[in-house]
């Protein structure tokens, strides 16, 4: 898996985008991952070239993007 793609509420990619600048974890998911957002309620994550598929740490910032 080098890409995926997040369809929610327009809300919910708001909180996604938000942790991606400001939380600890967001900030370091995004040293690996791209993030294109395609509309208000549909983001696509690339993997950077070179970076290496953690799988934890997509579980982890999905666990910690909540409020």
């Amino acid at each position: 898996m080098t890409e995926f793609k997040i369809s929610a509420q327009e809300d919910i990619i708001n909180e996604i985008l938000e942790h991606l600048e400001c939380g600890i974890l967001g900030q370091g998911f995004a040293m690996s991952w791209d993030c294109k957002v395609i509309d208000k309620s549909n983001i696509k994550f690339t993997l950077k070239e070179g970076a290496k598929l953690e799988l934890r740490d997509i579980f982890w910032f999905g666990y910690l993007t909540k409020d």
